[in-house]
């Protein structure tokens, strides 16, 4: 009787061992699969790190706009708007394409760095390569004609220098086209304020000085109920240091 219990008892632990090992070895094998789909993971994430680094940038001088040129290690560059901090888009961009396309070499732009109206792009392994800005929907010729008034004699990202436009039509013409594309500003009154500006190029002198002044004392008053008016404020002014140089 004794060794019948003993026996029911031993099959039923070697029954519960089997059934535990059985049940061990299925997690083992799940755990050991979502693991190596992790690590997969890791992988991909690092791979694309290494493919996408920023690197070295600077600012691209366009007044009354936030524009950075960025460099990408294993890329090309970026020129990147992100005067709305929350809405940053790309303006414009220029990649070499890979060195192998099969295999990874490190290489791609080191840095980009806006310079007295070009671009200047170091390629880690193929060179320098120069680029000057083209109009397109998001950046008017204007605003390109007005960065590249900000001229230095030497320049230093890290040294991030105080960025002066001079009085010069471009100035105001870009504030303008910025406040056509975001209608910061009735559109009669941006009219006005270019055959103003135009006029006043065309005959520069006293009486343009005291047309353009009365523009800006206008656009003062107009910034209170505009869509922008610190971008208004902004194209006062300049409109003001403009009249400044013609009396």
């Amino acid at each position: 009787m004794l060794l019948a219990v003993f026996l029911e008892l031993a099959l039923r632990f070697r029954t519960n061992i089997v059934e535990f090992v059985r049940r061990l070895s299925v997690v083992v094998n799940v755990v050991v699969q979502r693991l190596v789909a992790f690590l997969n993971i890791l992988a991909v994430i690092e791979r694309r790190a290494l493919l996408h680094d920023a690197h070295n940038g600077s600012l691209v001088p366009v007044p009354g706009r936030d524009i950075i040129v960025q460099a990408w290690y294993q890329g090309g560059i970026s020129v990147v708007d992100f005067t709305d901090i929350d809405h940053p888009f790309e303006i414009a961009y220029f990649d070499r394409g890979p060195i192998d396309p099969k295999t990874l070499i490190l290489g791609g732009d080191w840095s980009a760095y806006w310079y007295n109206g070009h671009i200047y792009g170091a390629e880690i392994v193929r060179g320098i390569d120069v680029f000057r800005l083209t109009p397109s929907e998001h950046l008017s010729q204007n605003e390109i004609d007005a960065a590249n008034l900000a001229r230095m004699d030497e320049f230093n990202a890290q040294h991030q220098p105080r960025i002066v436009w001079p009085a010069a039509f471009p100035v105001p013409r870009a504030y303008l086209d910025q406040l056509e594309r975001n209608r910061g500003l009735a559109a009669d009154r941006i009219a006005a304020a270019r055959q103003a500006l135009d006029r006043a190029q065309r005959a520069p002198g006293p009486a343009a000085a005291t047309a353009l002044a009365d523009l800006a004392r206008q656009l003062e008053a107009a910034a209170v109920s505009a869509g922008d008016p610190p971008r208004v404020r902004a194209l006062a002014a300049a409109i003001r240091d403009l009249a400044a140089t013609m009396r």
